[in-house]
Parts: structure tokens; C-alpha cells; sequence
């Protein structure tokens, strides 16, 4: 009887390492992320710059800032996406050239994963790279609930700098090949693990830049590392700064306990044959002694 019992203690421990062994490592939920688009920009033309929300968990009361370098950029104006139910909202820029923004229900929850302004932007004669730097001011449920969230900060990339522009003789003429070229945008994630070093085989002059350095790094020899868990982006740009390639990559945690977990169930597969074993053993025993 006591065997049995033992028996059925291990095979629920068998039962609960498979599972873990089986099942996906399961990381924690990635917060919601405020993300401010990126802009290749010339300079004269009109641009529009989105903020978007990803992994989003619901909320009534939303808030922002939004802060623009004003010498290198000349705001339009605004559009709010998806808050034609709340009852209270605005958009707009006040004296000091900060765009403003907010929106509270009282009984609507926004969950959707979508852009929720755009904003309208003339690029200056003078403009140079530069941020769109956003402030999360309120991200709450209709209870004031107040949820957590990251912010990955925009940024204008000029292609045609008033120096450039001056610069005719330096100007290289492009090729047909490179002016009938389209960018690749590979929208597939691609799940990677931290810690993980790949290596991008770049032609001339090509060069790669990531969405959010706090989760990958560009290394000088073209390699990327993935320090954190979270998703990025990696956008590879020409001579012109024009995009060829972009990539997503969702990078998960590293998983060294499954190794733990192999050789635990190799000892339980030992431990059940030895106690079957000894079972048979006192079994042939007891009839010999009869």
C-alpha cells in the first residue's frame, strides 16, 4: 500500500516536470508601450509623425506631452484616433511649443493596439536630426487606476541637410538600380533570446540603427546584441539615408533551467525503475518464503 502511495507521488511529480519541460517558457507580459514613430525626412516637405500603443491593457484617462525640436520642425496640426466616445478631449500646442493631449471616459475603456494621434509636422529650411520626446502624463483606468507603461522616443532623420543641399559638387548621382529600389519590411517577429549576438551582412555604406537601444545594441562590427526582453525593430538605411530593410524581433528570456529540468526528470525516470524494481524484488521474496 505504501508503494502505491509513493507511486502516485511521483508520477504527479513526473506529470509536473513534463509540463514545465513541454510548455513554452511563459515571460512576463510585456508592459504597454507608448511608441513615437521614426521619420525620414526633406527638408520643405509636410510629415506625419504617429504615436502608437502596443500591449495595451485598457484605460479611461490618458495624458500627454508631446516635446518637438521647433527649430528643426514646424507644427501643423493634430488628429486624435479612436476617442469619438470620450467625453472629454484635446489636442493641442501651447506658447512654448508643447503639444498637449488628453482624453477621459466615464464609461468607455480604450483596448485597442493602434495608433491614437498623428501629428502634422513642415520640416525648416534649417533642420538637422533631431527627437520627438513624449511625457506619459495620465494612463489610468476610469477607477483612477493608475497603470503601469515604457516610452520609446521618436526620431526625425534629415536626408537633405541645408549643407548637403549646398554641397552639389560632392553630390553623387544614383544608380537605376538604386532608384527603382523599394524598402524591405520584414513584418514577421522574429523571437530571440537575451543575450544572443547576430551578425548583419551589410553592403557599403549601409547602416543600422535600432529602435530602442535599451534592447538591442549596434556594435561597430555590425553585430547586434540583445540585452533585455521586450520588441525592437532594426532598420537598415543606405548611403542616401534612405530605409532598405526593416526587421522585428521579440526577445524572450534565456531558459538555462531547462537543463535543470532534463536531469530532474532523468532522476525520476531512475528513482520510479528502482522502486518497480524493489516492488518485484519483495514481491518473488515473499512467494519464495511461501
Amino acid at each position: 500500500m505504501q508503494n502505491i502511495k509513493s507511486l502516485k507521488i511521483i508520477n504527479i511529480i513526473f506529470i509536473i516536470l513534463i509540463n514545465t519541460f513541454f510548455i513554452e517558457n511563459i515571460d512576463a507580459v510585456e508592459l504597454p508601450t507608448f511608441e513615437v514613430g521614426n521619420s525620414l525626412v526633406k527638408i520643405g516637405e509636410e510629415i506625419e509623425v504617429p504615436i502608437a500603443i502596443k500591449n495595451n491593457v485598457g484605460f479611461s484617462v490618458i495624458g500627454m506631452k508631446i516635446d518637438f525640436d521647433e527649430n528643426s520642425l514646424t507644427y501643423i496640426d493634430g488628429e486624435m484616433l479612436g476617442f469619438e466616445n470620450f467625453s472629454m478631449k484635446d489636442l493641442a500646442i501651447n506658447d512654448s511649443n508643447i503639444i498637449s493631449f488628453y482624453a477621459i471616459s466615464f464609461n468607455e475603456v480604450y483596448t485597442n493596439n493602434q495608433n491614437l494621434l498623428l501629428l502634422k509636422f513642415k520640416v525648416n529650411e534649417d533642420a538637422i536630426d533631431n527627437d520627438i520626446n513624449l511625457d506619459v502624463t495620465d494612463y489610468a483606468t476610469s477607477e483612477l487606476e493608475t497603470l503601469e507603461y515604457q516610452v520609446i522616443n521618436g526620431r526625425i532623420t534629415v536626408t537633405n541637410s541645408k549643407e548637403e543641399q549646398n554641397d552639389n559638387n560632392k553630390t553623387e548621382t544614383k544608380t537605376s538600380e538604386e532608384d527603382n529600389s523599394k524598402s524591405v519590411i520584414d513584418r514577421r517577429i522574429e523571437k530571440v533570446k537575451t543575450g544572443k549576438k547576430i551578425y548583419y551582412n551589410l553592403e557599403n555604406n549601409h547602416k543600422l540603427e535600432s529602435s530602442n537601444t535599451d534592447i538591442a545594441v549596434i556594435n561597430e562590427d555590425n553585430t547586434i546584441t540583445f540585452n533585455k526582453t521586450g520588441e525592437v525593430e532594426i532598420v537598415e538605411t543606405n548611403e542616401y539615408g534612405e530605409i532598405v530593410n526593416t526587421k522585428q524581433y521579440n526577445v524572450i528570456k534565456k531558459r538555462p533551467i531547462i537543463y535543470i529540468i532534463m536531469i530532474l526528470i532523468l532522476l525520476v525516470f531512475i528513482l520510479i525503475i528502482k522502486i518497480i524494481y524493489n516492488k518485484n524484488k519483495k514481491s518473488k521474496n515473499s512467494k519464495n518464503l511461501h
